[in-house]
């Protein structure tokens, strides 16, 4: 009791807490703000990424009732499966080692994996890393099936049977991107990027990831992919209307 009198005492003396002590106790409480507030960002990215896992997991097991029924139909040998992504991972995903993520122009958000099956036509467990793009599906189905494009249409892709299956290199050499006022362009193993995100040239045999910016070192193949850029602009816009997302 004598000890709690001495500290009224001297409270009582000093009018109050020193400035010591208020520091102490404004850092106690900041940290312990902190530490809060990263239990909360910890608790939503696990709850994010088991929602993710989640969906993963209902995508694969109706992927395979799916499969499971071509069987039972007995039409296997004469269905084309494609499974792709329309664009890289985001929210809870993991697009490493690869840049950037969806709506990005880094490969993390415009390189996805596709996997085509079609037993007796297109050898099982192959890989191809040929450059080919979603625009080359539509023409696959039509020489594959044998049906016939719609007169007057240009197609932007090609018929990419003859690459999956081991017997040709991919006749494409060239893709561009916009997205709002961020840009993208790949002319065989270059890529140019100028967004919000970042900008920068790179050179994909090597640098798959990003990370390293050429565009000092090689300031004549930049000056080819902006021109290649702006050449496509000008073909986007003679071949105009392009429909609902040509000002997305």
């Amino acid at each position: 009791m004598r000890f709690c009198s001495v500290n009224r005492d001297r409270l009582a003396r000093r009018g109050g807490f020193s400035l010591i002590e208020v520091t102490i106790a404004m850092a106690i409480f900041f940290v312990c703000i902190f530490a809060l507030l990263s239990l909360t960002t910890l608790s939503l990215n696990t709850a994010r990424r088991l929602e993710f896992v989640g969906s993963i997991t209902a995508m694969d097991a109706a992927i395979g009732r799916l499969l499971d029924l071509l069987d039972e139909y007995k039409i296997t040998d004469n269905t084309i499966v494609i499974f792709f992504s329309d664009n890289g991972g985001g929210g809870a995903a993991d697009n490493a080692p690869l840049r950037g993520r969806k709506g990005q122009m880094f490969e993390g958000g415009i390189r996805v994996p596709c996997i085509v099956r079609w037993p007796g036509k297109i050898p099982a467990g192959t890989t191809s890393d040929e450059f080919l793009t979603s625009l080359e599906i539509f023409p696959m189905l039509c020489a594959a099936t044998g049906a016939l494009p719609p007169k007057g249409v240009k197609l932007d892709g090609f018929d990419m049977l003859p690459v999956l299956q081991g017997k040709k290199k991919s006749s494409r050499q060239e893709m561009f991107w916009q997205r709002r006022l961020d840009k993208g362009a790949r002319v065989g193993h270059w890529k140019w990027v100028e967004s919000s995100r970042g900008n920068g040239l790179f050179d994909l045999r090597t640098d798959l990831s990003e990370k390293r910016d050429l565009s000092k070192e090689k300031p004549e193949v930049l000056k080819m992919m902006k021109a290649r850029f702006a050449n496509w602009k000008k073909e986007m816009k003679a071949a105009a209307p392009r429909g609902p997302f040509r000002d997305y």
